[in-house]
C-alpha cells in the first residue's frame, strides 16, 4: 500500500512508475488504484497495454505488430517478464505496442483494479499534478507497503489537534496512539508477517513517513466489517 504525487515535468524521472514496466511482487496479485485528485489526459493518467498480462497475450500483440509491417520488434515476449525496466524497454513498448494502450481517467475518487504484471506506467503530467493511492492484494505480504515500516504515531508528533475521546481513538487507531509520549516509534509492526533471518535486525521506522496508506487500510477494514 502506498501513495504518491506526480508533478508536471519535461521528461519522466522515475523508472518504476513513469516508464513502461511490469510489477512482479507476487505469484498472483492485483492492484487497486484510487485517484485522490481529478485525472484527465493532461494529469498523468494510468496507462496499461491491454493483453500483456500473460505471455500468450504478449506474443499475440508482438505478432500483430509484425503483421502490420514492423519486421523487427525489439521485444522478446519471455524476456519481457524478467527484464522489464528502463528507458529502452519503455520506448520499445511505446513504439511497437502503443496501439493497445488504455488510459484511465476520471474525477477524484475514481477507483479501478488492474493486473499490473501487464506493461503499464503512469503518464507524465503535462498541466496538473496527480495524487494516487494504491493497494496490492496478493498471496503474501508486499515489501512496498508503508505499513510494514511504520506503526501508529504518537498524536504529539502530528501537526493537528484531536480531542482525546473514545470516538477519536477508535477512528484513528491505525494512525495515532494517544497514550504514547512524543517519541519516535521503536517497534516494527511488520516483523511478524513473515519469518526473518535471526541475524537481520529490522531498522526502526521513520516517524515522518506518510500515514495515508494506513488510513486507507483502516477504511478497507471498516468496509469489510460492514459487509
Amino acid at each position: 500500500m502506498n501513495a504518491w504525487w506526480s508533478f508536471p515535468a519535461y521528461s519522466p524521472k522515475h523508472l518504476n512508475n513513469q516508464y513502461f514496466h511490469r510489477d512482479t511482487d507476487d505469484w498472483r496479485f492485483f492492484t487497486l488504484f484510487v485517484y485522490l485528485t481529478d485525472v484527465d489526459e493532461d494529469a498523468g493518467p494510468h496507462q496499461l497495454i491491454a493483453g500483456t498480462h500473460t505471455l500468450e497475450g504478449t506474443k499475440v500483440l508482438i505478432e500483430r505488430a509484425k503483421n502490420g509491417g514492423t519486421t523487427e520488434v525489439q521485444i522478446d515476449p519471455m524476456e519481457s517478464f524478467t527484464n522489464y525496466f528502463g528507458a529502452d524497454f519503455s520506448q520499445s513498448c511505446e513504439k511497437y505496442l502503443g496501439g493497445s494502450t488504455v488510459n484511465i481517467v476520471g474525477p477524484a475518487g475514481t477507483t479501478f483494479i488492474a493486473n499490473t504484471i501487464a506493461m503499464h506506467r503512469g503518464l507524465l503530467p503535462k498541466k496538473t499534478p496527480r495524487l494516487v493511492a494504491w493497494a496490492r492484494y496478493g498471496l503474501g505480504p508486499n515489501t512496498n507497503s508503508m505499513d510494514l515500516e511504520q506503526g501508529p504515531l504518537s498524536h504529539h508528533l502530528v501537526s493537528v489537534r484531536l480531542k482525546d475521546s473514545d470516538r477519536n481513538r477508535y477512528i484513528n487507531r491505525l494512525l495515532l496512539e494517544f497514550d504514547r509520549a512524543g517519541d519516535p516509534v521503536h517497534d516494527f509492526p511488520g516483523q511478524n508477517l513473515w519469518p526473518m533471518a535471526e541475524d537481520v535486525a529490522p531498522s526502526p521506522p521513520s516517524p515522518t513517513r506518510p500515514i495515508l496508506s494506513r488510513f486507507l487500510k483502516g477504511a478497507g477494514r471498516l468496509l469489510q466489517r460492514g459487509s
